[in-house]
């Protein structure tokens, strides 16, 4: 008994089945490729460089978000990219037939997904392609369409967490800040709920900044001292110099530096005609 042979016409569909197959199965290990790039550049490449292994085809460029990425071998002139926006502009969201001076079949096909659509991809050809291309280069669109917008959602993500980050980076800052005022209200409360005077003044901000301490009258005579390195005899700055310091602190309203100390007066409302009644409090080494 003898088996009659496959019809001609049954092996070609046969074939083309199995390259329609073979196609679609490099769709969607393409597709995973682009889920796991992470970048717009790297995902419309991969789809540049995939499109002539579906025919005589090959990618013109995207339009995404409004912004015109021209394939890299597609090679057109500024003109026929200006020319191109402007069709581009005018397509519905379902894409349609464009039209490129030299080449003889252009179609634009939206990159979305179920919910939402970020652009075209523009695909040319010297003739339109095969029904079966054409669906090919179709979930082609598709998959980069979801892939961008899955690109898309990543970057808002990293910025939203970015943002989150800053944020927790700027409260921790502030509870360390309103913690370290509490520790130094506390400190000096309790220095002038014991009574303890300068000399505890002096002790607080010592334990408290880690530097030697020095609380000397208006004339620069040491009254109290906290921290190592307490110099015998305690030196005093010639009288004019003196002067020209304290000037200038009190014009400054703030502690200002002087020879590797941090100076300030203590006396809130000190005057040029009531320093006599004032002290000053010196940090070294601050």
């Amino acid at each position: 008994m003898t088996t009659a042979p496959e019809h001609p016409s049954t092996t070609m569909v046969d074939a083309d089945l199995r390259e329609q197959l073979s196609n679609l199965q490099g769709l969607l290990m393409l597709s995973m490729l682009m889920t796991q790039s992470g970048d717009p550049q790297k995902i419309l490449h991969l789809a540049e460089t995939s499109v002539p292994s579906f025919g005589r085809c090959h990618i013109v460029g995207a339009k995404v978000d409004d912004k015109w990425l021209p394939a890299a071998s597609a090679k057109l002139t500024p003109e026929a990219q200006i020319h191109l926006a402007t069709q581009l502009t005018a397509l519905s969201a379902s894409g349609g037939d464009l039209r490129i001076a030299g080449r003889g079949w252009v179609k634009a096909l939206p990159l979305r997904t179920l919910h939402s659509q970020v652009g075209y991809l523009v695909v040319g050809a010297a003739e339109p392609p095969p029904a079966n291309v054409q669906f090919l280069l179709q979930v082609l669109a598709q998959q980069t369409g979801i892939a961008l917008v899955n690109e898309q959602l990543h970057a808002k993500e990293r910025a939203t967490a970015e943002q989150l980050q800053g944020a927790n980076e700027t409260l921790a800052s502030t509870v360390r800040a309103l913690e370290r005022t509490t520790e130094i209200h506390v400190r000096f409360t309790r220095v002038a709920a014991a009574g303890e005077g300068q000399e505890g003044i002096a002790r607080a901000l010592h334990e408290l900044t880690g530097f030697s301490v020095a609380i000397e009258d208006r004339y620069g005579n040491l009254r109290a001292w906290a921290g190592p390195n307490q110099p015998e005899p305690y030196p005093k700055d010639p009288q004019a110099k003196r002067e020209q310091m304290l000037r200038r602190a009190l014009r400054e309203g703030r502690p200002v530096r002087e020879a590797g100390r941090l100076v300030a007066i203590a006396s809130p409302g000190l005057t040029p005609g009531s320093w006599t009644r004032g002290w000053i409090t010196q940090l070294t080494g601050a």
